[in-house]
């Protein structure tokens, strides 16, 4: 075991609102590190179930607790760097209030901060509701992207980067503005691993650094749909455009690389809306969407959606091929 420091090396940033079924296991998971040199400031945004309460019930000094009015999932940013504008840390770490982590999380993860790396991610355990494992991602044991050189070129194909694993350098994150959000976006963590990229290495534990409880309830997943896929496009976009001449050589992609999987992902949005649309029987509004998947995705998402398109018509269901009820 790491004896603890007199400061703490790290601060665990741990946004919360109505997690009153999932904070003491967060908190637990916490208050069992092997490391013991931390903060974790959590910042409560306008709870009405007993999660005040519950955090409250824990007698740690390391434990910060402030509360504020909600805020929402669109004012994000504001409520992660309000916790950035309170840490003593060097290393910020997110786990927000429904998540947890494994108790040598920090311990296993802070020798990954060797020359020139500003942020360190690993494998996430993927659990339901009740914390029971459901999977891993990435899978441990295989090799994982190397983004030392080039984050930014596997970061615009997708999130590959778990939050709940995530630590980085304060000095990093405070160089270019904190936490970002685009304007409608219900997220901070993609923006701003976006942001970072280029301005140092990005390493990976290939270890479970995180649990990611998935849950009903979950804001964040409920509200992407295309509107806000297409923001995230246009904040790609705007990244890309502001790298230097020399960044784009070295990254080897071009403008029309990044509008070319800027499409893919509207394209699979489109099916992903239509498939939603079509098993809630909305037929026309889900044909809209696949429409639109038909004309503009890959080969195997054109027959997905040609199917979503079919089914529709003869009243079937677009996953199980079975008759519907109305």
């Amino acid at each position: 075991m790491i004896e603890r420091a007199m400061d703490p090396l790290v601060s665990i940033i741990t946004p919360t609102f109505n997690h009153g079924p999932f904070i003491g296991r967060c908190i637990r998971s916490v208050l069992g590190q092997t490391f013991t040199g931390w903060e974790q400031i959590i910042i409560d945004d306008g709870s009405t179930d007993n999660t005040a309460a519950l955090i409250k019930a824990f007698k740690d000094s390391r434990i910060k607790y402030v509360y504020q009015e909600n805020r929402g999932i669109f004012r994000l940013a504001g409520t992660y760097n309000r916790a950035v504008g309170m840490a003593k840390g060097k290393f910020i770490a997110i786990l927000e209030g429904d998540d947890f982590w494994p108790d040598n999380k920090l311990e296993a993860q802070l020798p990954l901060f060797g020359s020139g790396c500003i942020l360190s991610w690993g494998s996430v355990r993927m659990t339901d509701k009740n914390g029971k494992p459901i999977g891993i991602k990435p899978a441990c044991g295989r090799k994982a992207p190397d983004l030392n050189g080039n984050p930014f070129n596997y970061l615009i194909k997708s999130n590959i980067i778990p939050a709940v694993s995530v630590m980085v350098r304060k000095d990093a994150l405070l160089a270019v503005g904190g936490f970002q959000q685009v304007a409608g976006v219900p997220c901070v963590d993609y923006p701003t691993w976006l942001t970072l990229a280029g301005k140092g290495r990005f390493c990976f534990g290939n270890w479970i650094l995180g649990c990611w409880r998935t849950h009903d309830s979950q804001v964040t997943s409920m509200q992407w749909d295309t509107d806000v896929v297409r923001k995230m496009n246009g904040y790609r976009l705007s990244v890309f455009d502001n790298l230097g001449p020399e960044q784009r050589k070295e990254l080897n992609l071009s403008r029309e690389d990044v509008l070319k999987n800027n499409r893919k992902l509207m394209a699979y949005n489109n099916f992903r809306q239509g498939r939603i649309e079509l098993l809630r029987s909305n037929r026309e509004k889900g044909r809209s969407f696949m429409k639109e998947s038909l004309r503009t995705g890959t080969v195997k998402l054109r027959v997905r959606s040609a199917w979503g398109i079919l089914s529709s018509y003869i009243h079937m269901n677009i996953d199980s091929g079975t008759k519907t009820s109305d």
